[in-house]
């Protein structure tokens, strides 16, 4: 998403803590049966949006986006923060070089590490955009080119454990720099997310409570001469 002249953006991911219970399902797993839209970067962002629009009926019917590479989730970020009546959401989670080749196209090569399965919620599940009161006051963790993952992850896993249900947890990270640079800290970020979200959905002891999660963005506008994360 381009920056104004006297603009530039940030993007805020925000994770919502599900009630507190035990278990050893991926619902990821179930969701990966409904249709998935590749997306990694070969299209412009526009196309991407048209085509996803098309595919989920504007937004009312659930459909999973397999985000590939560093380009990929960028777009895929952007997917979630579309406007609407009310907030898309979604849950992340990384996969494997094995669920993109079963999705992509015959001879589609994956290269990398950075693969996502973001999977929408139907229309009726997204937030109302009162919801979005509670993203003012709640905590936040911020994402910079040299974050480490793992860390952050830490930190996303141990503040959504202490949420109250429907608790709110921000995690933000500048879109300034070049291109490159934006890339590295949305997969920083994406990263971070989906690690946090798969100790959840399959946890080492699924005999322990877990905190699941679901997650919805925005891009926010700052004033140039704001320091770059």
């Amino acid at each position: 998403m381009k920056s104004g002249a006297t603009k530039r953006d940030t993007v805020q991911l925000w994770n919502s803590t599900a009630p507190r219970k035990p278990t050893n399902r991926n619902p990821m797993l179930r969701s990966r049966h409904r249709l998935a839209l590749l997306v990694d970067g070969a299209l412009p962002l526009k196309e991407v949006v048209s085509q996803f629009r098309n595919s989920s009926k504007d937004f009312t019917v659930a459909l999973d986006v397999l985000a590939v590479g560093q380009k990929g989730i960028m777009q895929g970020l952007h997917l979630l923060a579309q406007k609407q009546p009310k907030m898309p959401v979604a849950v992340l989670d990384k996969v494997g070089e094995e669920a993109v080749v079963a999705v992509a196209p015959k001879g589609f090569r994956v290269r990398g590490h950075h693969n996502y399965w973001l999977s929408f919620f139907t229309e009726e599940e997204f937030l109302e955009p009162s919801a979005i009161s509670r993203w003012e006051s709640a905590a936040k963790l911020k994402v910079g080119s040299e974050t480490s993952v793992m860390p952050l992850a830490k930190a996303i896993a141990a503040r959504t454990k202490l949420l109250p249900e429907d608790g709110v947890l921000l995690v933000e990270t500048g879109l300034t720099g070049d291109k490159d640079r934006k890339r590295l800290r949305a997969a920083h970020l994406a990263n971070a997310v989906a690690r946090a979200y798969a100790w959840q959905v399959r946890p080492v002891d699924p005999s322990k409570p877990v905190r699941r999660f679901r997650c919805a963005a925005r891009v926010l506008p700052q004033p140039l001469g704001a320091p770059e994360s």
